[in-house]
């Protein structure tokens, strides 16, 4: 992952590591499927630009990429800029293919024959240090974070669902006949609703303990943080189990209006 181009895209990597190819088409598609789902969707709808850096590669391996990414990227992609090959060779051979490639494909694709070429189209403030830029990034720490976002995403969705589930039983309950076992009812399903009520609110610290984690870690600073998508995700998935609690408005086991239904 790397910053934002002039227009405003996000940017996608493949960086220069000789193994892509070992991707099956499968593995392929769940990969980019889930780096493309990494920005917001309102970044996501402007669509992407791809880099591929394959200075220590053949000229074949980017070819390769370049179908792969036709074929089966999610997104639409408006430039592809390829670092091509830099032995002396594979230059020649990119001379002569550059002219074959570019009409192949429905994405704009710019090669660049050094990073300087690159520089001209991407600021080097929106790009990861291991192609000149200035852009702090661990991939390391990525990981982890997206890690501990994935369990509180997974966290967040089972609260949902059950708090989705509770609701159903009581729009479909009916009360028994007798008093007492009317106010049995109630008070179990009340604690029920606590009980909810409490997973709603510790997955709420929970997610700001991830947010100050990630706000003050001394590799990024926030802005960086939220460039890579964990800060903008971790607020809207604490969002979700909150907006369903808020609007049923108020406790019914509190409401004796609710008795009266």
């Amino acid at each position: 992952m790397c910053g934002r181009s002039k227009d405003g895209c996000p940017l996608i990597t493949f960086p220069d590591y000789n193994n892509f190819h070992n991707l099956s088409d499968l593995d392929y598609q769940k990969l980019i499927l889930y780096l493309t789902s990494v920005p917001s969707l309102s970044e996501a709808d402007l669509g992407f630009n791809l880099i591929i850096d394959r200075r220590k590669d053949r000229w074949a391996a980017v070819k390769a990429v370049l179908l792969k990414i036709s074929i089966y990227f999610p997104g639409m992609v408006h430039f592809v800029y390829v670092l091509r090959p830099s032995g002396f060779l594979q230059k020649a051979i990119s001379e002569v293919s550059n002219k074959f490639f570019k009409d192949e494909f429905r994405f704009r694709v710019v090669v660049c024959a050094t990073l300087d070429d690159l520089y001209e189209y991407i600021s080097k403030t929106q790009l990861t240090l291991e192609l000149g830029g200035e852009l702090a990034y661990s991939h390391h720490d990525w990981i982890q974070q997206r890690i501990s976002l994935e369990k509180f995403s997974g966290l967040t969705n089972m609260i949902s669902c059950n708090l989705d589930v509770f609701m159903k039983s009581i729009h479909e309950m009916e009360f028994p006949n007798s008093v007492d076992a009317t106010e049995k009812l109630i008070e179990e399903q009340g604690e029920q609703y606590e009980k909810l009520k409490e997973d709603i609110m510790a997955a709420g610290r929970h997610g700001e303990v991830l947010l100050e984690e990630m706000r003050t870690k001394k590799e990024c600073d926030k802005e960086t943080v939220e460039r890579f998508g964990n800060i903008s995700s971790i607020e809207r998935l604490k969002s979700v189990p909150v907006r369903k609690l808020s609007s049923g408005k108020r406790n019914p086991f509190r409401d004796p209006s609710f008795i009266l239904l």
